[in-house]
């Protein structure tokens, strides 16, 4: 597949690359609407048999060879719905029913500009493709095989260069209450490590999926490199059940032995048997597993380097607005290049790949392959020889590698999180995940906040001694980032970036966990592609700016200009000065430094006047007092003075 440097920075003016890689018979097209009616769940029609509700829009698609609609989002409500989230936050969902695939006989490169210029069209584009982000290449686990998760120095690797799975395990082995959705090649639920079953049983790991490649509710992994197969195993394989024969792995959220059962896996089928997808089928199932099925965490271990698609934006947006945890692999080319899902950096977390030794996997430790750089990195997690679950007919078990391997280390430690705190955003968990790197607050983008360390970050959710402290602040720096998005409602939006360093007088024993709240927040997400999508609110950290006193927070806003004739409205949804920020710190408060002054020696029944002087820290203080007779080596306590 061709590498791509462009970003698209207009909806309405953008070009499509000769070199991206994308389906040569299809275009999406998202309609404002009134455009076109279409049956819910209908498959594809002929355009001659398809509701044009408005003729000059019918004949322009006939005019540019349009054969056969079909909805995207196959699974969509057409209108806009209102969600209850795992917060309690009560949002909107934008309505994904009038994306469509149209079926052409044209060039896709000359027709996707022509319909873009339509009215009442949102944008259109190539159906662009991706990969997998694969390496071709509870015995496992004892044996050494799955050092990524307990690495005791075993084959000569550097000790203690994992993500501290058995001591996180003291914690949490993963709640069944949890639904991680695999968004990949399918999953193999045939296997014993991952359930031996599929459908709704008592304790059953794998109950529902879907294929969106192949458009059934079938979601077999029929891949070589067993890869969706793999993926499940790191995140939910069964832990603590060999029985001598079947069960040889363990996963990060399995459970433990015979109940609990750890993580239900959701298998979302988009990767083909060629190891491909198409941006339409990731989109559709990203929105299905994220807003339909309410899946709190996707791995998604694949990437493309086409044209960054305002389709799965719009997707991707949707799933950060009903909070879903989306974590998504770097990518294998050893380039800063940006790579999708995992180059939207404020709606998802993205994971790089260390070897056994800790550092970040390139051609220079002989590796055929690196792990690829970029400012929207997060953490680090291992990416080469871990031991995990294939398909039964290949082996049942295989080692892995690539950032395909790192990024569901992230997805089970998101699910660990979510068993012991069910109720935690997006921003608090992608906080945990970032503060539980081997070097944060430091963070560089090669190497983000370091590699993960599980109990590390449970013991920040969950260790005793730890305050919360919610703020707030406003105003800010405006930053043009040269980005606008046109969304078919008559104005052009041109993206702001405005940041605001912010101080707290709390001392805390370490750099405290800081992460946004979208509620008390009125700057906007990053990656809108839709009207409706300019309405979410985002207050983000910036990466690498955390500090004992101080951070650097973000959001966006936007200008507002008349799309035809570039008249300036305004400011959306507010002008820089009137951004406000809410965001939470989470630390251990330093105790207050306290001397006392006053007389040391008394004669008996003496009176004597004592003065407490703390300062620094935080926090309460207590003392007692105790007294002695001058030349005895003994202290006395006094009854009802501590």
């Amino acid at each position: 597949m061709a590498a791509l440097f462009q970003v698209i920075v207009s909806i309405r003016a953008s070009a499509y690359a000769q070199s991206s890689s994308f389906v040569p018979d299809e275009i999406i097209v998202q309609f404002q609407d009134g455009v076109i009616d279409f049956p819910v769940n209908s498959a594809r029609k002929l355009l001659s048999e398809t509701n044009i509700l408005i003729p000059q829009i019918r004949d322009s698609l006939a005019v540019n060879g349009v054969l056969e609609v079909g909805r995207v989002f196959r699974h969509a409500i057409p209108h806009d719905t209102l969600k209850t989230i795992r917060t309690g936050e009560r949002i909107r969902i934008a309505d994904a029913s009038q994306i469509y695939k149209f079926k052409i006989t044209g060039d896709v490169l000359k027709t996707a500009p022509r319909l873009q210029r339509l009215s009442l069209v949102v944008f259109a584009e190539p159906n662009y493709l991706g990969s997998e982000t694969i390496i071709p290449n509870d015995d496992h686990f004892a044996q050494g095989n799955q050092w990524g998760l307990h690495n005791t120095g075993q084959f000569g690797y550097t000790v203690n260069v994992d993500v501290d799975a058995p001591q996180a395990w003291d914690i949490s082995t993963g709640s069944s209450n949890v639904l991680i959705g695999v968004i990949d090649s399918g999953i193999d639920y045939t296997h014993p490590d991952l359930g031996a079953d599929f459908g709704s049983y008592p304790n059953q790991k794998i109950v529902t999926g879907y294929d969106f490649v192949n458009d059934d509710s079938n979601p077999i992994d029929d891949r070589s490199t067993s890869h969706g197969t793999a993926t499940s195993g790191i995140i939910g394989a069964l832990t603590n059940n060999d029985d001598g024969e079947d069960h040889k792995i363990a996963g990060i959220g399995g459970g433990w032995g015979e109940s609990p059962y750890g993580f239900k896996l959701l298998p979302v089928k988009v990767i083909d048997q060629a190891g491909d997808f198409t941006i339409a089928n990731l989109a559709d199932g990203i929105q299905w597993a994220a807003v339909t099925q309410d899946a709190e965490v996707l791995n998604m271990s694949l990437a493309t380097n086409a044209d960054e698609s305002n389709l799965l934006r719009f997707a991707i947006t949707e799933a950060y607005n009903v909070g879903t945890i989306a974590v998504c692999a770097m990518g294998n080319s050893n380039t800063g290049a940006a790579f999708w899902p995992a180059a939207y950096d404020n709606s998802v977390i993205s994971v790089g790949a260390i070897e056994f030794t800790g550092q970040r996997i390139d051609p220079s430790l002989d590796y055929t392959w690196g792990s690829n750089l970029g400012p929207w990195i997060d953490v680090m997690a291992p990416g080469t020889a871990h031991w995990t679950t294939a398909r039964m007919s290949l082996g049942k078990y295989r080692s892995f590698d690539g950032t395909s391997c790192s990024a569901p280390f992230v997805s089970g430690f998101a699910g660990l999180i979510l068993s012991v705190a069910p109720t935690a955003s997006f921003e608090k968990v992608e906080a945990i995940i970032r503060a539980s790197g081997t070097t944060y607050p430091n963070w560089n983008s090669a190497f983000g906040y370091g590699y993960i360390k599980m109990r590390k970050g449970l013991d920040l959710l969950t260790g005793a001694g730890y305050t919360e402290f919610q703020r707030t602040a406003t105003g800010g720096t405006a930053t043009n980032e040269n980005f606008t998005v046109n969304p078919g409602d008559g104005y052009t939006y041109k993206r702001f970036k405005v940041v605001k360093t912010v101080t707290w007088s709390e001392a805390f024993t370490s750099v405290p966990v800081i992460w946004g709240r979208r509620t008390g927040s009125n700057g906007r997400v990053k990656w809108p592609s839709s009207t409706a999508q300019l309405g979410y609110t985002y207050t983000g950290i910036v990466a690498g700016t955390e500090a004992m006193n101080s951070c650097q927070l973000v959001s966006y806003i936007y200008e507002k200009r008349v799309a035809a004739t570039g008249q300036y409205i305004g400011w959306y949804p507010v002008a820089p000065g009137s951004v406000t920020y809410a965001y939470t710190l989470r630390g251990i408060l330093n105790p207050p430094s306290v001397t006392i002054t006053g007389p040391t020696m008394l004669e008996w029944k003496a009176l004597g006047t004592w003065t407490a002087n703390p300062s620094g820290g935080n926090g309460s203080y207590t003392y007692e007092w105790r007294f002695r007779e001058a030349g005895e080596p003994n202290w006395s306590g006094v009854a009802g003075t501590s």
